[in-house]
């Protein structure tokens, strides 16, 4: 840009003197801490409407306490009872049957008239009947070895049409049993059960090829239900005639080796 006689025209202007630096303002002051309290616990000259103090109401000051205000509101009138809803069906007609013999509960279903219950589906639950081999493991001496056989409460031999045995050594691929007088024998174990007088009788040959074998002994009734129960039989020692070699699994094993030898 030019003047009027040709020469350039200074287009920034110079800096300035710096001012004086002002001084600092002081801090505002910190806003109150809002509180929350009960009615019960305020004082009715605080309330922001001068109104009365609900004990039970919950106040809220943000003024340090001076002025309450009410936050919650008034309870609703209690609304009017509905009607009663239709009673729902019973899943059962009465109460479960124990049959004569004692040994099921007969549970009948309702239908669409339970005045007569000849027609009504039905169903039967056997009662709960233990009978005991014992618990644990159970060690055998090789040979022959009898254990008794406790039957269910309330009954007796006459209440069951037989008695099955079954042995089943470890490792086998085979289960022996016996059914009444017939015995299997294999592995160098064998069961023979006896139903009159409550028990089964387990061989178990000391060169037998395991040590140990699952007893399972099933009681069927005059009804053809079953009860059954299972425990495991073990063997003190083993000899193995092949290799010559005895084996030991228990401190009683060990006694019978020192013993024989």
């Amino acid at each position: 840009m030019l003047d009027k006689d040709n020469n350039p025209i200074r287009a920034n202007g110079e800096d300035g003197q710096q001012g004086q630096q002002g001084q600092p303002g002081q801090s505002g002051a910190s806003a109150p801490t809002p509180q929350i309290k009960l009615g019960s616990t305020i004082d009715s000259g605080a309330i922001a409407d001068g109104g009365t103090v609900d004990p039970d109401a919950w106040y809220l000051s943000v003024d340090g306490g001076q002025t309450w205000y009410r936050i919650t509101g008034d309870k609703g009138e209690q609304g009017d009872e509905g009607d009663k809803g239709d009673k729902g069906d019973a899943w059962l007609a009465c109460a479960p049957e124990k049959s004569a013999d004692g040994l099921y509960y007969t549970f009948t279903f309702s239908d669409d008239d339970n005045t007569d219950l000849s027609d009504n589906p039905t169903f039967k639950v056997p009662v709960y009947q233990a009978f005991s081999l014992g618990t644990g493991v159970l060690e055998l001496n090789p040979g022959t070895n009898e254990i008794d056989i406790t039957l269910p409460a309330g009954t007796t031999a006459d209440d069951y049409r037989a008695l099955v045995a079954q042995i089943t050594p470890e490792g086998a691929d085979g289960t022996y049993t016996d059914i009444s007088t017939r015995a299997g024998n294999a592995a160098g174990w064998s069961v023979e059960g006896d139903l009159q007088d409550p028990k089964v009788t387990v061989t178990a040959e000391a060169t037998a090829q395991a040590a140990k074998a699952l007893l399972r002994v099933t009681l069927i009734r005059n009804d053809g239900s079953e009860l059954a129960a299972s425990r495991i039989v073990s063997l003190p020692y083993v000899i193995d005639e092949t290799t010559k070699t005895y084996t030991v699994y228990t401190p009683q094993g060990l006694l019978a080796w020192a013993a024989i030898y």
